[in-house]
């Protein structure tokens, strides 16, 4: 009894740290997913990242709006958002309007637009999270200190990332392999995204001109400590909202998303999908369906019944009817299908006799008959040696008859 009760315990105890590891793993591969995807962005300012993710997840909303961005070039940051006033976007979109290098990166590189807002969606508190992780790691690695253009502060050992003048936003670009240090995600190496060649600076940031921002954009913030996006009415926000305020603010709320902007794309679980009350169907529940279609199909390939013996037969007999009946030297070789008349296929050079509906080699060769009582071939007849015989006198005495024939007509001459 020691013994089996010995046992049991090792393996409730291997057990236990099997489902530990998996589950340590999975929180791993988590983090560094998330850490890939946030890497090209997670040092931006904060207004700035809080525009990206929320608009992240409107994907249509943004490719709509690059579209008609370029199409509307000319046109200052206040005239754009006059313009879009009347457009049925996500304000979060409208805001990045006066940003066309950043929509451009988000048009394009829409793959990673979609991963970036489904991430969102599934976990906004782990999003919020790890892109205090990066932060931290740039300022261990010594890169977050010598920014330009921002002012870099620490409130209750979180790090907040904002312009120095309010209303003139820059946008940095950094070598997401280099700028974190040591990466701590081998299987999850960061998003790297090439510079454009008119940014200007040192490494490791470059930097565009500024952005003049006085319209319809300070109205998003972090809530650092509760792990969410506070927002308020956008409407109101003509003019430089500081981040306190907009969060400590009566008319603050927490960000929800609208599915209506979402224009139709699935969302990423059906956990996202039931919360949001969509009719689409999810992008997991797609491949659970996609690989059910596949097994079916691979089993309907297996199911199938091999070819019976009569088919089997027919097969074969048109497979020899194919190689006999093609007729050597003729370009217009005719392929022998299954219901054609056997009587009217026959081998080259022979004739047809229709009488009899069978082959005749020449026309000298005498045609075989039917007995009609034993439905059988006539056998062929014996050779008879009286009637041999018989030939063989009449031939010598036709050569005698000839032979006095000539002498007589010989003689009748010579007379």
């Amino acid at each position: 009894m020691k013994k089996i009760i010995i046992i049991l315990l090792t393996f409730v105890i291997l057990y236990i740290h099997n489902s530990q590891a998996k589950n340590d793993f999975s929180s791993v591969s988590a983090d560094g997913q998330l850490a890939q995807l946030l890497a090209p962005i997670a040092l931006y300012p904060d207004t700035l990242l809080s525009h990206i993710l929320m608009a992240s997840t409107y994907p249509i909303e943004v490719v709509e709006a690059h579209r008609w961005l370029m199409l509307h070039k000319q046109l200052s940051s206040t005239q754009l958002f006059d313009q879009v006033s009347d457009k049925d976007w996500a304000p979060s979109v409208k805001a990045l309007l006066p940003f066309p290098d950043v929509l451009k990166r988000l048009n394009d590189e829409l793959t990673w637009t979609n991963q970036l807002g489904d991430a969102f969606l599934a976990d906004e508190a782990g999003v919020i999270i790890s892109i205090q992780k990066l932060r931290k790691k740039a300022e261990k690695a010594g890169n977050l200190s010598i920014m330009e253009n921002m002012d870099v502060n620490h409130e209750d050992n979180n790090i907040v990332i904002k312009p120095k003048q309010p209303e003139i936003v820059y946008v940095p670009y950094y070598d997401s392999r280099s700028i974190y240090g040591d990466w701590n995600w081998a299987y999850y190496p960061p998003v790297y995204w090439s510079h454009h060649r008119r940014y200007v600076g040192h490494q490791p940031y470059y930097w565009h001109s500024g952005v003049h921002i006085s319209f319809n954009y300070f109205f998003s913030a972090f809530h650092w400590h509760s792990r969410h996006l506070v927002v308020i009415n956008h409407r109101n926000s003509h003019y430089y909202v500081a981040k306190k305020r907009i969060v400590s603010s009566q008319g603050s709320k927490r960000w929800l998303h609208q599915p209506h902007h979402r224009r139709g794309v699935a969302y990423s679980n059906n956990k996202i999908k039931n919360r949001y009350k969509s009719n689409r169907v999810s992008k997991s529940q797609q491949k659970i369906i996609s690989q059910k279609d596949i097994q079916h199909k691979v089993k309907q390939n297996k199911q199938r019944k091999r070819p019976h013996h009569d088919d089997f037969s027919t097969t074969k007999h048109s497979q020899t009817l194919k190689k006999l009946m093609r007729i050597p030297g003729d370009k217009n070789k005719k392929e022998i299908s299954k219901n054609t008349d056997r009587n009217t296929l026959r081998p080259h050079n022979q004739h047809y006799d229709k009488k009899l509906n069978k082959p005749v080699r020449n026309d000298k060769m005498r045609p075989y008959k039917k007995n009609t009582k034993t439905n059988k071939r006539r056998a062929p007849a014996t050779p008879n040696k009286a009637s041999n015989n018989h030939k063989i006198k009449a031939g010598v005495n036709r050569a005698k008859n000839k032979k006095s024939s000539t002498k007589t007509r010989r003689d009748d001459y010579l007379k």
